[in-house]
């Protein structure tokens, strides 16, 4: 019999990433019957209020439908996965940063480190590069997409994605994420994103956590 030597210090992580991407794709596939039964409604209330489909009223509700199915939906459900996608990239990363500090035998803990209090991605560069002398790929695509994310959640958790009710520097680091077309609106004064660019996001912090488990 052969025997597979599993690592399974950092189990939980991998079972919380197959999990995560598992729920968007089960979203993704959900909005169109959302949409669906929102339809469904809608013509019954149009019918049990005997209007004609021509009057000011059926306006009103057919913009309400389309407001509701094209931006309230979609920016609910895809900001939720924003703020989850971050939550299990932190919690992965000190994860992996506690367990070396042990292997390691230091003291000073990730959250121990001074003046970085919502910059969590500071936090760890420094605490992997000069406390567990094990550097953090910085430079890598995925480390881009991922200060993207943090910005992105902190505007959804803190200010529920409303664009005017971030920092200014917030602001233009949003309009900058914008302007480089990736899949990021700001056009109806929110965070509105598109499959494509949640599951990129996705797919950035399931990459770096991966390697930096494979090498830890």
């Amino acid at each position: 019999m052969t025997w597979i030597n599993i690592d399974l210090r950092f189990a939980d992580v991998l079972y919380e990433l197959s999990a995560a991407e598992q729920y968007i794709a089960s979203f993704e596939r959900q909005l169109p019957l959302l949409v669906k039964q929102e339809r469904e409604k809608l013509m019954a209330r149009i019918k049990r209020e005997g209007l004609n489909g021509d009057d000011d009223e059926t306006a009103m509700y057919l913009q309400e439908f389309y407001d509701l199915t094209d931006n309230v939906l979609p920016r609910f459900f895809r900001g939720t996965i924003i703020v989850t996608v971050w939550t299990i990239f932190e919690a992965g990363v000190t994860n992996v940063a506690r367990q070396l500090k042990s292997e390691k035998k230091k003291t000073l803990d990730i959250y121990d480190l001074k003046g970085m209090k919502r910059n969590f991605l500071r936090r760890a560069k420094n605490y992997f590069t000069h406390i567990l002398n094990h550097p953090l790929d910085v430079n890598s695509k995925e480390w881009k997409d991922i200060n993207m994310l943090q910005v992105l959640r902190h505007a959804i958790v803190h200010c529920n994605g409303r664009l005017d009710s971030v920092s200014k520097e917030s602001r233009q680091k949003i309009k900058k994420i914008e302007g480089n077309k990736v899949g990021l609106s700001t056009d109806r004064g929110y965070l509105m994103f598109s499959e494509k660019f949640v599951e990129e996001i996705f797919r950035s912090v399931d990459g770096f956590l991966k390697t930096l488990i494979a090498n830890a």
